[in-house]
């Protein structure tokens, strides 16, 4: 097993505190990372399953962000979305617009989540043409997790890396050489590379 994939088995957790519960109940695993900077006791049982690699994203998500308000997500998620939308993991959450380009897709997340604070928009890539007509300063979080062609999520990120003032930007699979060219225009980035896909947080 490889290093970056490693991650804490047992049959049962007694040392949780109510995020970390959240986690395991959403996710079905709990990282070692996770594990250590858990503080407070809980009779809490629960199978550790080896985590699913699509979800890669969502302790550096809850470590990181969890204070944003406004979140413009790239790509509907069956992790990210109700995560943001989690009011005991996201607790400042008042609006989640979440942008979609497969209409079937953005239906079955849609009705996994009927939560008002959800916007969910359809449109063709690629976003770019609809992200010219938002102003993405009114965004705290923006998520890019769109898109199976890598250079179209390439060309998403180059145009938020010229035109993001204020938001933090969380990019995820960011192994993915053409995401780190693309992201070359903020001077600023956190990656986790402990965990395949890679995530990070980059900004101005």
């Amino acid at each position: 097993m490889s290093q970056r994939k490693l991650r804490i088995i047992f049959t049962s957790i007694t040392c949780v505190d109510s995020a970390g519960a959240e986690f395991i109940a959403m996710t079905g695993c709990v990282t070692k990372t996770y594990w250590r900077r858990s503080g407070k006791h809980s009779n809490i049982s629960a199978r550790i399953l080896m985590s699913d690699p699509y979800a890669s994203h969502m302790e550096f998500l809850i470590k990181h962000c969890s204070r944003a308000q406004v979140i413009l997500e790239l790509g509907c998620g069956k992790y990210s979305t109700p995560l943001f939308l989690n009011q005991k993991l996201f607790p400042e959450v008042r609006l989640v617009v979440s942008v979609e380009s497969d209409q079937e897709w953005a239906d079955k997340v849609m009705a996994a989540n009927p939560d008002p604070r959800l916007e969910l928009v359809v449109v063709s890539e690629p976003f770019e043409d609809k992200l010219v007509n938002m102003n993405l300063s009114d965004y705290d979080l923006i998520f890019v997790d769109h898109a199976t062609d890598p250079v179209t999520r390439a060309r998403t990120i180059e145009y938020l890396a010229r035109n993001v003032t204020t938001s933090r930007v969380v990019i995820h699979d960011y192994e993915n050489q053409e995401y780190r060219d693309a992201a070359k225009g903020f001077p600023h980035v956190l990656i986790d590379g402990f965990r395949t896909p890679h995530t990070a947080m980059v900004w101005k």
